[in-house]
């Protein structure tokens, strides 16, 4: 698809500028993306997630899984971004390659914060407090991208045989979480960053899960 793409696009413009007398590829139709499950973590996989993972990681796992960041955006965390008392944290910048810029959606967002991260945040305090990021390398230094953090992840799936995912995973497992528990679809996009919930649906949700107690309870009498 992204051959065809930018093939078209030279092609239109040799024809604009009369370097060909047609383009060839407007006989041929663009082939179509086939879109696979979203993978996510299962409850049981989280639960193996949290309850063994230690230190700063477990505190990365928790507030990947419910607060759905971007990796670019946790490893940009900075403790002035973050507001205990009100429970929010300010997003408003990602690290890509060691380069620190505004978000994928070039906006700044302030999301809530659940109390699961806000127990995991008051955990780091412990670890760099005493720094401007929220999360450190090795060397107490900002983390130039999120692939050591999704490194050290695939490792840990392997470990404890879980199927193996990536940040990716985390943040498409979030956002799963968010709407099989019934939250606001608009305060999920608002979450998570996205500006349309058509992108959300295609690539971050997983399959939902409902509670179906209720209309057994229905069905039993």
């Amino acid at each position: 698809i992204n051959y065809r793409s930018t093939l078209n696009l030279i092609f239109k413009y040799a024809y604009h500028d009369d370097l060909i007398s047609k383009n060839p590829l407007d006989i041929i139709k663009a082939p179509k993306k086939i879109l696979k499950d979203v993978k996510i973590f299962s409850i049981d996989e989280i639960k193996i997630l949290i309850n063994s993972s230690t230190s700063q990681f477990k505190n990365i796992i928790i507030v990947l899984l419910f607060q759905g960041l971007r990796g670019s955006e946790l490893i940009a965390l900075k403790w002035s971004k973050i507001d205990f008392t009100k429970s929010i944290i300010t997003i408003d910048e990602r690290i890509r390659e060691g380069d620190t810029d505004i978000t994928k959606s070039k906006r700044v967002r302030v999301i809530d914060m659940l109390p699961q991260t806000k127990q995991a945040l008051i955990n780091q305090l412990h670890f760099t407090q005493s720094y401007d990021y929220v999360f450190l390398n090795q060397y107490n230094r900002p983390y130039a991208s999120p692939k050591t953090i999704s490194t050290t992840l695939k490792k840990f799936c392997q470990k404890f045989n879980i199927n193996v995912g990536t940040l990716h995973t985390l943040r498409a497992t979030c956002n799963t979480l968010y709407k099989q528990f019934g939250l606001p679809n608009d305060w999920i996009l608002h979450q998570i960053g996205h500006l349309e919930d058509s992108v959300n649906h295609r690539h971050y949700t997983g399959k939902i899960k409902p509670n179906f107690d209720e209309i057994g309870k229905l069905l039993s009498h």
